[in-house]
């Protein structure tokens, strides 16, 4: 009858229906891997200052410095990050001089991640009391944050990693968008220990961009941070200068920690299940300045 198998099958058409079934199976298969697969992959790296060094005297003795930190970044991390803020006030005297000079400014944004790179790895908090750390060349350094105007940024609350720490791949995060300029280019990652904050559209955990600028007055350094999409410039020394930025390292390492494909196939096949996790996300903070705009997916069942 038409329509309907027939009760015996040849060997040649029982083969025809098992190839089919099992490329019916197949595709099914691969479509679950590639709802799997992550959108971004970050993985950790060993930044290097670079083989071009300085000849003017101020920048030789910022990359002596930041040599010296290298080798006690382990073993001694206060005495580290005194040798790291030196490197950082030799490269600040040479960019008052010339702020285009472009290894100073290499040197400086070096020196400056690299500080965040040791009070990320020896749990130091400079950001709730003022850390003292031992100068080079005797005395000490003063570090600590100058007050936000945002009331809802408080760094001890976020994992500020450098962005040049991270390496990052896949198809939605590349070419790496970034903007060349002063300052630490950083992802701030918002802990699990943060008191949540009570604001709608605020994920549960929340990745930046953040810039992060040194302003040394005497001994005293007070690192000021700045949101790189909504300025594009920070003032050293009474200069204003390109800030520098890393756009895409948030993003990446959202989408690796996150892991958002994993429910692309089961929403799409029960979407009753995961109706709780349909919600709009603010991605940066609010700019009245700046109109927002939503974008929307609908996908429409044939009848």
């Amino acid at each position: 009858m038409i329509g309907r198998r027939p009760l015996y099958e040849t060997p040649p058409e029982r083969t025809a229906r098992k190839e089919s079934q099992t490329h019916i199976l197949l595709a099914v298969a691969l479509a679950a891997l590639g709802a799997c697969a992550p959108l971004a992959e970050v993985s950790k790296t060993e930044p290097k200052l670079g083989a071009q060094y300085g000849t003017i005297a101020e920048l030789r003795r910022a990359e002596q410095a930041i040599a010296d930190a290298q080798k006690l970044k382990r073993t001694d991390p206060n005495r580290a990050v005194g040798f790291y803020l030196c490197g950082l006030e030799a490269a600040a005297k040479e960019l008052r001089k010339n702020p285009r000079d472009r290894l100073a400014l290499r040197d400086y944004d070096f020196a400056l991640s690299r500080v965040f790179s040791i009070i990320r790895d020896a749990h130091l908090d400079p950001w709730t009391h003022p850390l003292h750390v031992p100068a080079p060349d005797g005395g000490e350094y003063v570090l600590t944050q100058r007050p936000a105007a945002n009331r809802l940024w408080k760094p001890q609350e976020f994992d500020l990693i450098p962005a040049d720490e991270l390496n990052v791949r896949g198809k939605f995060v590349v070419p790496r968008v970034t903007r060349q300029g002063i300052g630490a280019s950083l992802v701030a990652v918002r802990t699990q220990q943060a008191p949540r904050i009570r604001q709608r559209f605020v994920p549960p955990r929340i990745y930046l961009a953040v810039t992060a600028v040194a302003h040394l007055s005497g001994r005293k350094y007070e690192i000021e941070f700045i949101d790189p999409l909504s300025m594009e410039t920070a003032t050293l020394s009474g200069r204003s200068l390109p800030s520098g930025a890393d756009f895409t390292a948030p993003l990446a390492l959202g989408l690796s920690r996150e892991r958002p494909e994993k429910i692309g196939l089961p929403a799409m096949l029960d979407p009753e299940r995961f109706a709780n996790t349909a919600r709009l996300t603010q991605v940066q903070p609010y700019d009245p300045k700046r109109s927002p705009c939503s974008l929307f997916t609908v996908f429409r069942a044939r009848r």
